[in-house]
């Protein structure tokens, strides 16, 4: 402004001269310049000088503010209870000053929709607006700062523990401590604690947790993993403890159906075999669901009978017979006697395994706990050619085939 100039507008650029029409002014009258730029985005500058300056600056002073920190929380639900105004001490310490909060910058603006209370936010990060005061002044300042909600610790959210009612009573013991590892889904044993609880609402608010054993018939839990040093970073994962009835086997029977030590297969015959699994020889597996098996080594094997749900391991021993295709009685100590394998403890006490030329003749009879058929008849070496074989289990079935002899 300046006394010498007629002007109230003043316009940019080479057409004004800079200055406008002084005003005569009265103590606390309220005064508004406005400045319109409606082309380009480049700052200006306000220099007051005139007797209105004199002793004071001609705007009243707004409050002292400082940046506030952000608030974090963490929890792997996404939603979190914040008290906003713990940043209060942090944003002003000044006297004669009023904070309000809000969800936008807007509403802080013109002092709108302030936030009362806790507040609870369900985004990652939520930006909020505190609006600072000065009371004797009016003046205001705006500052913002961040809430955050970190994910807690990643674990199992939820998953099924089978258990087994061996004892046939409705009820099976639990050491809850056991479920540990499965519910930390690999973080580390040392970083976390955890509580188990027979409610959500309970493992939310840590209230009335489980002992560490507890006897169930069945029933969901929630486990609560906590940060050791910062319980309010939690997570909740969800168990459901299902009780099995172990399987009961009464009978089932084998049916070889190839009798060749090169190519055994067995078939299990079961009255229902779809609710079980079967392994040979390994208790800890593989299992299959098929009942046949081939390709077994001909001798006494071990069979193990499982429910799917691993409620309980039957285990038997079974002989698969099985006899070499051919042998070579030439005293070399290699396959120098022809015998049937695995059968010794399913021969009956007085039954023989008997050899027969092409021709039918019958050449020798032995146990099956002899070592064998060394290729001789009363007492001479027979020549190569193929024999033929019959052999009867203790249940009555037969088997017979034929083999080489080879010189």
């Amino acid at each position: 402004m300046r006394d010498t100039d007629l002007d109230i507008i003043e316009d940019q650029g080479s057409v004004g001269d800079g200055y406008v029409k002084s005003l005569d002014v009265l103590p606390g009258e309220t005064y508004f310049i406005v400045i319109d730029r409606p082309i380009g985005s480049s700052p200006f500058d306000l220099n007051w000088t005139g007797t209105s300056t004199v002793g004071s600056f001609p705007f009243p002073e707004g409050p002292d503010v400082n940046a506030a920190s952000n608030i974090e929380k963490c929890n792997a639900s996404g939603i979190e209870n914040f008290d906003i105004f713990i940043t209060q001490p942090e944003i002003t310490t000044q006297n004669q000053t009023s904070i309000s909060y809000h969800e936008d910058f807007a509403d802080a603006t013109s002092n709108s929709n302030p936030i009362t209370g806790s507040y609870t936010s369900s985004t990652p990060k939520k930006t909020i607006y505190a609006r600072v005061v000065n009371d004797l002044t009016g003046c205001y300042k705006i500052v913002d700062f961040d809430l955050i909600i970190n994910d807690g610790p990643i674990i199992t959210p939820n998953y099924d523990l089978q258990l087994c009612d061996l004892d046939f009573n409705g009820e099976e013991n639990v050491q809850l401590l056991t479920l540990n590892n499965e519910v930390l889904n690999g973080l580390p044993n040392t970083g976390f604690n955890i509580n188990y609880f027979e409610n959500s609402t309970d493992a939310r608010n840590k209230l009335n947790p489980l002992p560490n054993n507890i006897t169930t018939s069945g029933q969901q839990i929630f486990a609560r993993v906590e940060e050791i040093n910062n319980e309010q970073c939690y997570n909740i994962s969800e168990i459901n403890l299902i009780l099995s009835t172990p399987p009961q086997i009464e009978d089932f029977n084998i049916a070889q159906a190839q009798v060749n030590a090169n190519t055994n297969t067995i078939n299990l015959n079961f009255a229902n075999s779809e609710g079980y699994e079967y392994s040979l020889n390994t208790i800890d597996g593989p299992y299959q669901r098929s009942t046949i098996f081939q390709n077994v080594e001909s001798g006494f094997v071990t069979l193990y009978i499982r429910d799917e749900k691993q409620c309980a391991i039957i285990s038997t021993s079974i002989a698969v017979l099985g006899y070499d295709n051919f042998f070579t009685p030439n005293n070399d100590g290699i396959n120098d006697f022809w015998k049937i394998k695995g059968i010794n403890e399913m021969m009956e006490g007085n039954d023989y395994i008997s050899i027969y030329d092409r021709y039918g003749k019958l050449l020798k009879q032995f146990q099956g706990s002899e070592n064998g058929w060394d290729g001789t008849f009363e007492g001479n070496a027979l020549p190569s050619d193929d024999y033929w074989f019959k052999a009867t289990l203790r249940n009555g079935q037969e088997f017979s085939g034929h083999f080489s002899l080879i010189r």
